[in-house]
């Protein structure tokens, strides 16, 4: 599986994500020509600069507004007030991908959406400010067209480094994170550091809030490019993004968090009630087992497999509904089989198939219970015979 792996200790802004993207395709040339298909291509120039931080190779992406030397300030009156329809325009516009467009469009929408919660106003009234100025629709456009051009099959982000201390905005002076960043990263694995700057900016956080599947350490990573994307500010620490291109080598590919109490108070009517409820914020699986607790009591041990965000909801709902005072959790890797599900008509009714796939290869198949069960009600036959009717027609 090709993984994009984002080193966020520097944070992350939407210059530094493409020039490190950059520094994995080395294809400049294709960039230019996909960004000057925006209608707005004649309002900007791009540059890409070789630049050394740290004693590190790195790139840097410059978006140079035209007359902006001379007329910044009108430059910035013009443009601060592009609201989402109009920069929806001009992403359909270009001649970008119909998958770039996508993408960009998805993370204008998410900036938006963060705005309006920010200002607490209408999407439609936002005008985005920042954001709408022609660099940061260059910069989001760009980050959409490398990865589609790069098609990573996963994209996992490091912990993100916000900075700290105060920003400058339109609102004026702000904490670090700015309430845009602030609201696009709830859910999301953030630090402070002891940078006192904007570290990552609203576009940057939409970029991994969009993109990334997962937000944890580097995982055991085969990398088979690294990109290096420079910042503009200098400090202690050298202020560039790092990605990383390979492959997973783990034999494990996916983790999973286990809670487990121990209960000896609950009837076996109350343990399935359990389960249904569990199962419903999103647990993977849940099995109780008898056990012998202290003093000889009999008692039942709870074990509930679940992904790591909904794991306040799993505590919540044990206990909510069990008596227990304390949930143990361990966090376990484990291997899974890629999985195709394939329906078929069998006399016109309709059965799912489930297929497990090791390494690209078909090792194991399985009918779904519900559509084998409501094929035995609905031929008002033995769950046996649906499965010897059901199997016979597949051979053939």
């Amino acid at each position: 599986m090709k993984t994009l792996f984002i080193d966020c200790f520097s944070g992350i802004s939407g210059d530094k994500f493409v020039a490190s993207l950059l520094g994995i395709t080395n294809d400049f040339d294709y960039l230019i020509k996909q960004l000057k298909t925006l209608p707005i291509s004649d309002e900007f120039e791009l540059q890409l600069e070789e630049v050394l931080l740290s004693g590190i190779h790195s790139l840097q992406f410059h978006v140079h507004c035209q007359d902006h030397h001379h007329h910044k300030h009108q430059h910035s009156h013009d443009h601060h007030h592009r609201g989402l329809s109009a920069i929806i325009e001009i992403i359909d516009s270009s001649k970008i991908s119909a998958n770039a467009k996508k993408f960009a469009k998805d993370i204008f929408q998410i900036l938006g959406e963060a705005e309006a919660r920010a200002h607490h106003v209408p999407i439609e009234e936002i005008h985005f400010h920042e954001v709408g100025a022609v660099d940061s629709i260059v910069d989001i456009v760009a980050s959409a067209v490398l990865i589609d051009q790069i098609q990573p099959d996963n994209i996992i982000c490091s912990p993100v480094a916000v900075g700290a201390g105060f920003v400058n905005t339109q609102h004026g002076r702000l904490p670090v994170p700015a309430p845009a960043t602030a609201e696009i990263l709830t859910g999301c694995p953030t630090y402070a550091s002891e940078i006192k700057s904007e570290l990552t900016t609203p576009t940057g956080a939409a970029i991994v809030k969009y993109f990334v599947s997962e937000f944890k350490d580097m995982p055991q990573f085969t990398a088979e490019k690294i990109g290096y994307g420079a910042g503009t500010k200098r400090f202690d620490i050298p202020n560039f993004l790092r990605v990383f291109l390979g492959k997973i080598f783990s034999k494990h590919n996916d983790e999973i968090i286990i809670a487990e109490t121990n209960l000896d108070d609950c009837t076996p009517e109350q343990l399935s009630y359990l389960a249904e409820k569990l199962f419903a914020v999103g647990a993977v699986d849940v099995f109780t087992a008898p056990i012998v607790m202290k003093k000889g009591r009999q008692g039942s041990w709870l074990n509930v497999q679940f992904k790591a965000k909904d794991q306040q909801k799993i505590e919540e709902t044990i206990f909510s509904n069990t008596s227990t005072f304390g949930i143990r959790f361990k966090k376990q890797e484990r291997t899974i089989l890629e999985r195709k599900y394939i329906t078929m008509k069998i006399d016109d009714e309709e059965i799912i198939v489930k297929k497990g796939y090791y390494q690209g290869k078909e090792i194991s198949s399985k009918l779904e219970y519900e559509k084998v069960k409501a094929f035995c009600e609905k031929k008002k036959i033995s769950y046996n015979e649906a499965l010897r009717m059901i199997q016979k027609k597949i051979i053939k």
